[in-house]
């Protein structure tokens, strides 16, 4: 992560293949509402609202090709409960 993902006002965070949590900026840690070490190694898919799993697993977990970008708006919920509407910009990369 670079200086600049650390001081962004957009939340920003890299999921393993598994959809684990392995960076995460400051932005994104307030909007999920946790602190960074609790955050890493999490399975990003538990923030995403149960209507919005399906959608979560076909689009994210499961890209056609390396390279491959795109958005994908979702209904995710803070660790207090509190739901929020994102856009989670997807890139993948090389496996």
């Amino acid at each position: 992560m670079t200086e600049a993902d650390r001081v962004s006002t957009i939340g920003y965070l890299s999921l393993t293949q598994n959809g684990q949590i392995s960076q995460i900026n400051p932005v994104a840690c307030q909007l999920l509402g946790m602190e960074r070490g609790d955050l890493l190694q999490r399975d990003f898919s538990s923030f995403v609202v149960h209507e919005d799993q399906d959608r979560w697993i076909q689009c994210c977990l499961c890209p056609d090709k390396p390279g491959e970008q795109g958005n994908l708006q979702l209904l995710l919920q803070r660790y207090n409960g509190n739901a929020f509407r994102g856009t989670v910009a997807m890139y993948t990369s090389e496996r």
